[in-house]
């Protein structure tokens, strides 16, 4: 439905960008809502959270021993741009 590719591999991603940038994309045969809560998802989740930290491990989904994320950090942010995303939306 949607990635995110930041500038660099490492140890969060395999998916890196073709340049210097945060890239984001999403499946355009999806309706306006779904879009627009993948990007919410993808570049307020995964982006904002790359461009606060680049190094850091919080902007990648953590699976350990199930198929639950375990980024709380990350699923935090995804659900508030989400929400938020929703409210604009339906305005």
């Amino acid at each position: 439905m949607g990635i995110t590719k930041v500038p660099k591999e490492n140890s969060m991603t395999k998916n890196t960008s073709t340049n210097d940038n945060v890239q984001v994309t999403v499946n355009a045969l999806l309706g306006d809502f779904v879009q627009a809560t993948n990007v919410a998802h993808e570049l307020y989740g995964h982006g904002l959270l790359y461009k606060r930290d680049p190094e850091g491990k919080t902007y990648g989904h953590i699976y350990v021993a199930s198929p639950k994320d375990d980024n709380k950090t990350l699923q935090k942010e995804i659900k508030e741009s989400v929400k938020e995303t929703v409210l604009n939306m339906k305005q």
